[in-house]
């Protein structure tokens, strides 16, 4: 359980079933625009998440890590 918001990482929210680690990724931050185009995803920089998915059902969450710059 996590001791931050009381969330339980091992079963689903949606149907119970087991909740399996898939490690830990890196979301990209920031967005596309016609006038600056990438610029802003290279600034931003990323978001380290631990993935989790049920078993069961296929649903997936994601836990924050830290936020990491490029």
């Amino acid at each position: 359980m996590d001791r931050m918001n009381g969330v339980s990482r091992e079963n689903c929210l949606r149907c119970e079933g087991t909740m399996l680690s898939r490690g830990c990724e890196q979301i990209q931050l920031g967005k596309t625009g016609w006038f600056m185009g990438s610029w802003g995803n290279l600034i931003a920089g990323a978001l380290e998440v631990e993935v989790f998915a049920c078993g069961k059902c296929g649903k997936m969450e994601f836990y924050c890590n830290s936020v990491t710059e490029r």
